[in-house]
């Protein structure tokens, strides 16, 4: 089945549409958001030096006494680690945009860009029951001596790994091995510890033939072959010890573009995180993230045999969205590109509204996987 998917420009009226059936396709395959492979672990502790260069790091947030005690009489038998709030944090990143050397996409790299408001950087993750301990390289490392993961999606995906790749940074550099022609797909050894983690482009997740340039501007329609998954994906399945399988903007990221579309003149100003009473949702988004969420159930049911059927399975679902959604500030805006406003302060330029900033708040994902990890 071929499915022709128009550029945003010409055929606006249909994306609701061609969203809902990716959506409802890409998780009734039981492939939303996280998959493990593998719960082995076998510790190792190594002895690594890594470098921290502290650059372009805003004054320190003072934290309120007491904002991360969890009050005495909760009794925590599973902390919800995506039910929480954003709350200042004194100490800031783990890295810095020069601290990973060109690991950043330069979209991406906000501060270099010339980003001025610096606070976004000192705000943490708090789940409500519980806390959250700061992702530890090390720690991460050390478990995931001899594995294999890949991270396999769009472009948030990619943003993700440069993240994570940052992150590790700090305990070991990465060598990259492997890319492939436009270098969207990419693979990382870290040699001491034995890890490899890879960056598959795959953004549909299924068959795609796609026409478009590095700012996302369709030249033709997009085709997708909707009863075929991506073998560029796929084909590396048996190989992997985890596998982060991401749906991504075609179904329903957090994206804050105010007054308009990535496309149309749209902008993202705000400076500082927003609650959950605040933070808005598009419907088209509510429909599909009910339904990734409903079908993923469904789904590990199915495996798990509480159905009547499957073969068992550790899979699990990271469900981010409120999380994110709460982050305006953390959006490259318009430092997508390099000083843009050095020539001309009232220069006209095209905001990103979706990417996160490096550092920013996708950074607090792999806080949340690695606690996932250790504690299940």
């Amino acid at each position: 089945m071929k499915l022709k998917v128009f550029s945003v420009s010409k055929i606006h009226k249909n994306v609701f549409l061609i969203k809902l059936f990716s959506a409802i396709l890409i998780t009734g395959l039981a492939f939303s958001l996280f998959i493990f492979h593998s719960s082995d672990f076998s510790p190792v502790f190594a002895s690594v030096t890594g470098r921290f260069e502290a650059r372009f790091l805003p004054p320190k947030v003072i934290v309120p006494e007491n904002e991360d005690l969890i009050p005495q009489d909760i009794e925590i038998e599973k902390c919800n680690l995506f039910a929480g709030k954003w709350i200042p944090d004194s100490s800031g990143p783990t890295y810095t945009n020069s601290s990973c050397g060109n690991l950043i996409d330069g979209h991406q790299n906000c501060i270099t860009n010339g980003r001025p408001d610096l606070d976004f950087l000192y705000w943490k993750w708090k789940p409500h029951d519980c806390l959250l301990p700061r992702f530890d390289p090390r720690k991460f490392l050390q478990l995931m001596r001899n594995k294999s993961w890949a991270f396999i999606g769009d472009s948030i995906v990619r943003n993700h790994v440069e993240s994570l790749l940052c992150m590790l940074y700090m305990v070991e550099e990465p060598v990259e091995v492997y890319h492939d022609k436009e270098y969207k797909s990419k693979r990382w050894h870290f040699p001491i510890h034995n890890l490899t983690i890879s960056n598959i482009w795959s953004p549909f997740l299924v068959q795609a033939a796609i026409f478009e340039d590095s700012n996302g501007v369709s030249s033709a329609a997009v085709q997708l072959h909707l009863d075929k998954l991506d073998e560029t994906w796929t084909s590396l399945m048996p190989t992997l010890d985890y596998a982060i399988i991401s749906t991504g903007k075609w179904t329903s990221t957090p994206d804050h573009f105010q007054n308009g579309e990535w496309h149309n003149g749209g902008t993202c100003r705000q400076t500082e995180p927003v609650s959950d009473e605040e933070a808005e949702m598009k419907n088209v988004h509510k429909i599909l993230r009910g339904l990734e969420i409903g079908q993923f159930e469904r789904a590990v049911r199915e495996k798990t045999g509480e159905d009547g059927g499957g073969g068992g399975g550790n899979v699990k679902l990271l469900d981010f969205t409120g999380m994110l959604l709460t982050r305006p500030d953390g959006h490259p805006g318009a430092y997508r590109a390099f000083r843009p406003f050095d020539k001309d302060k009232n220069a006209k330029v095209q905001n990103d509204c979706l990417h996160w900033c490096l550092p920013g708040p996708i950074d607090y994902l792999n806080d949340v996987i690695l606690e996932t990890i250790v504690n299940g």
